[in-house]
């Protein structure tokens, strides 16, 4: 996945009000430890105030009482953002313009931040209604039954997983669906696509 749809599923994960640690982060992400906390960095950038804790039982959590949601926020404003730059490129001192840089910087990871939060929506079963994978996923979360997959992994090896499945959403023109993987004792974000066979419990 890219590392806009990273840092969405991560803000996903801690949007759920859980703690999760930098390791299980990384599982969960399949990405480095080092591209957990990249990630961090790019989400506080953009508004979302990510906090975190030493110790047993610690780790990251989103603390959604300081979140920034500007949904008026469009490109235009970055363009004038832009200008403003470039006046004071030649006229502002150093520190000014460090400090602006910076600034502008925010402001763009928050328009691209919301740019991804609004392609995200809830799978609408109806347009997909005469595809029988969808069907048995939405009775297994309706019913909250098990399901046994065969998932082709990033790494191009097929495993076999017991889920029992959540939600699904689609982003990027990708279906998803969110469920508790038996195997890594986790939630886990499945593609559609990749699952390549299945079989209720």
């Amino acid at each position: 996945m890219s590392k806009i749809t990273n840092c969405f599923l991560m803000l996903e994960l801690l949007n759920s009000g859980s703690v999760y640690s930098v390791s299980k982060l990384s599982t969960e992400l399949g990405v480095t430890e080092r591209m957990v906390r990249y990630y961090k960095e790019q989400l506080e950038l953009s508004g979302f105030p990510i906090e975190s804790f030493k110790g047993p039982g610690g780790g990251y959590f989103l603390n959604k009482n300081n979140s920034i949601n500007i949904n008026y926020f469009n490109k235009y404003d970055l363009e004038i953002l832009d200008r403003i730059k470039e006046v004071i490129s030649d006229k502002a001192d150093g520190d000014l313009k460090q400090q602006y840089g910076l600034l502008n910087e925010k402001f763009h990871s928050i328009y691209n931040i919301n740019k991804v939060l609004s392609e995200y929506k809830t799978l609408n079963l109806t347009v997909h209604e005469n595809d029988e994978k969808l069907k048995v996923l939405n009775d297994c979360i309706k019913n909250q039954k098990k399901l046994s997959i065969s998932y082709l992994g990033a790494d191009g090896e097929i495993t076999k997983r017991d889920i029992i499945p959540i939600s699904m959403f689609e982003f990027e023109n990708i279906i998803y669906i969110t469920a508790f993987c038996k195997l890594r004792g986790a939630i886990r974000h499945f593609s559609l696509s990749e699952i390549i066979d299945y079989n209720v419990k």
